[in-house]
């Protein structure tokens, strides 16, 4: 059953991909086969029910005829009273009525012993460590201080027995320095900022923040200092202005506003029949991949990053998206450590400083 509904969730949630690629019967027939499966597994299960029943039953009354035809006899024999056979008769439904209950629960046990297994699994996943290692002064309350990145070292691979992601990975971003990271597709230049956002944590080497090892760090101040603004944007299944709150939920309208503004998406909101309070649907699909852009750029000024990490912030977007999307970047980059993953021209300018990432490690613009 859970097959079934992730199979068609992931096929309601990506309708307009299947119907693109004219994929429709296939996807049907994909379907069909996991409801058949379904059936089948529902088919043994009652085939198990069928036979534990009407089993349990049998011998029932198979006792039953025994103490009739023995208690019976004992009875005519003088050996037992009546009073006794019909105790003994008593005794033995007392003692099939909680298994034949039980027979009848099959079903609901089987699936909520299913259940069970799936939350016990993710129960059982490890917690993120939110505590310190280290007490340092400046970490506490309000964080004014510029923040300086470095990478010492670092390895990293998704499994032990797979090969190196990224390899000696060495490079230095100053406080308030804007660099941006180049390199092909899968080289390893967003897992840097999985690593940087402690979503992992390295195989070997250390990551510093402020010249802190970023795993000294609680999680929760780690990520508050940190924006990532990626070419995935996700939208929760609420108002536009519940979406830009993410930034900070001590938002009042009126900085929810000045955030919209400054990602140049404050006009189009207030186009809008509702404004703020629109709905903007499951992931955002009730607005382009632009108009998601710019209101994840607005949570960011709200939110209000001391380092500020671009992934190709303006892969998926139209030239005149990208001027307001590079308006509103330009914006949020000022006084702001900044690392860009781009490969476009016009994201790449805002950069003064330019790292390779090849064979797995990174170089400098002169290698």
């Amino acid at each position: 059953m859970a097959r079934l509904n992730a199979g068609l969730e992931e096929n309601l949630s990506g309708i307009r991909t299947v119907k693109a690629l004219s994929q429709e019967k296939n996807i049907q027939s994909r379907f069909n086969q996991l409801s058949a499966n379904n059936v089948k597994a529902n088919l043994q299960a009652v085939g198990v029910f069928s036979l534990f029943f009407p089993a349990m039953n049998f011998t029932r009354v198979l006792g039953e005829a025994v103490i009739f035809g023995y208690g019976g006899f004992l009875v005519m024999e003088g050996e037992m009273t009546l009073g006794i056979l019909a105790a003994f008769l008593g005794y033995l439904r007392q003692f099939f009525r909680p298994m034949l209950d039980l027979s009848q629960v099959y079903n609901t046990y089987q699936q909520a012993a299913a259940a069970l297994d799936k939350i016990n699994h993710y129960m059982n996943l490890p917690v993120e460590d939110d505590t310190y290692v280290k007490q340092k002064e400046s970490l506490q309350g309000e964080i004014t201080f510029e923040e300086e990145i470095t990478f010492e070292n670092v390895y990293f691979s998704y499994r032990e027995d797979a090969p190196y992601i990224l390899r000696d990975v060495n490079f230095k971003i100053s406080p308030g320095e804007a660099v941006s990271l180049i390199g092909e597709s899968g080289v390893g230049k967003s897992t840097l900022i999985k690593l940087l956002t402690r979503l992992y944590i390295p195989d070997k080497g250390i990551i510093y923040l402020d010249g802190i090892d970023i795993k000294e760090i609680p999680l929760s101040v780690l990520r508050r200092r940190i924006g990532a603004f990626s070419q995935e944007v996700h939208l929760f299944n609420r108002s536009i202005a519940e979406n830009i709150r993410y930034g900070c939920f001590e938002a009042g309208h009126e900085q929810i506003e000045a955030a919209a503004k400054k990602a140049c998406i404050h006009d189009y909101i207030n186009s809008l029949p509702y404004g703020y309070k629109s709905i903007v649907g499951q992931k955002g699909i009730k607005l382009s991949g632009g108009q998601r852009q710019l209101i994840a750029l607005a949570r960011l000024f709200l939110k209000d990053p001391q380092v500020l990490v671009l992934d190709e912030p303006t892969s998926n977007v139209d030239t005149h998206t990208e001027a307001l999307v590079v308006q509103a970047i330009k914006t949020l980059m000022q006084d702001r450590t900044v690392l860009v993953i781009s490969h476009r021209k016009t994201t790449i300018s805002f950069t003064k400083r330019r790292l390779y990432i090849s064979d797995n490690t990174i170089y400098p613009e002169n290698k």
